[in-house]
């Protein structure tokens, strides 16, 4: 029977790179027949079961925690002696490189995401707290006050068998029609804008072709729908603000929902506003997020 044992310790290798530990441990085979590195690398399957080996992709590692096989490779030791092989093992704790390692099909390959925070810079002419238009000390509106809003954007890397562009646009620029789960997470109606659909042609080990998709789904809790407050230069009849119109800085009033304006009873003022889409509402269960 086939012999596998443990290289000299110090031959071995480790890194630690921001939390992503690489090592490589060395062993030597030793075949009970001259043999080619087709065969070793057979027998050195047959071994992968025995304790303490760490010769099968996707066996953690005995003393380092976190640590499993991704890879596994035989070379000759010596040309002269064709029983004597050199073998590596490589592992890692990165969860990327293990999925890679412990899948042969591509397609089996679990869908990564990454989650970022991206701040939107919106003009803000209520005051959250009151409800009430933000003035000045002369009762008129400022004309430009901003502030950062988070967004959540999720970034959805997985393998997939095609990749159509023509369907890819589709999606683009759009937001969801209908909750849509994305990661075990359920977002409401109109909450998720699909940014941008890419894909780039692969090559598995077996010369099958397949496809890295990226999906780039920007969150917002609030509504991507655009809320905007009725205001205007003339009335529905085309009429000016009379004196009694409270103007901001533009020279428009307050509307009151029907076309009329509000007249400037600042403690009662109700600031009526328009809800409208800037884009299409697409049903996403289709794409699987």
């Amino acid at each position: 029977m086939a012999t596998l044992e443990s290289r000299n310790d110090r031959e071995g290798t480790l890194s630690n790179a921001g939390g992503t530990i690489t090592a490589q441990d060395f062993y030597l085979l030793t075949m009970d027949a001259p043999s080619n590195h087709q065969q070793a690398f057979n027998m050195l399957q047959l071994l992968g079961g025995q304790p303490g080996t760490l010769v099968n992709v996707g066996d953690y590692h005995d003393d380092i925690k976190g640590l499993r096989v991704v890879s596994q490779g035989v070379d000759h030791k010596d040309q002269n002696d064709t029983t004597l092989f050199n073998v590596t093992i490589s592992y890692t704790n990165s969860l990327s490189l293990t999925q890679q390692g412990n899948s042969e099909d591509p397609l089996d390959v679990p869908t990564k995401y990454t989650y970022d925070q991206v701040d939107e810079l919106l003009a803000v002419e209520l005051d959250p707290v009151t409800g009430k238009r933000i003035v000045n000390s002369a009762g008129r509106p400022f004309s430009a006050i901003t502030e950062n809003f988070p967004l959540t954007r999720i970034i959805i890397e997985r393998n997939e068998k095609t990749f159509n562009n023509d369907d890819a646009g589709f999606y683009r620029n759009t937001m969801n029609d209908g909750p849509v789960t994305i990661n075990g997470d359920v977002f409401g109606n109109n909450t998720a804008k699909i940014e941008r659909i890419t894909g780039s042609p692969q090559t598995s080990s077996d010369g099958t072709v397949f496809y890295k998709v990226l999906y780039s789904v920007l969150i917002k809790d609030s509504d991507w729908r655009r809320l905007v407050i009725d205001r205007g230069t003339v009335d529905k009849d085309g009429k000016p603000p009379g004196r009694n119109v409270r103007l901001d800085s533009e020279g428009a009033g307050l509307l009151d929902g029907a076309g009329n304006f509000q007249t400037a009873n600042y403690d009662n003022e109700v600031i009526e506003e328009i809800l409208f889409s800037t884009m299409r509402e697409e049903n996403y269960r289709p794409l699987a997020l």
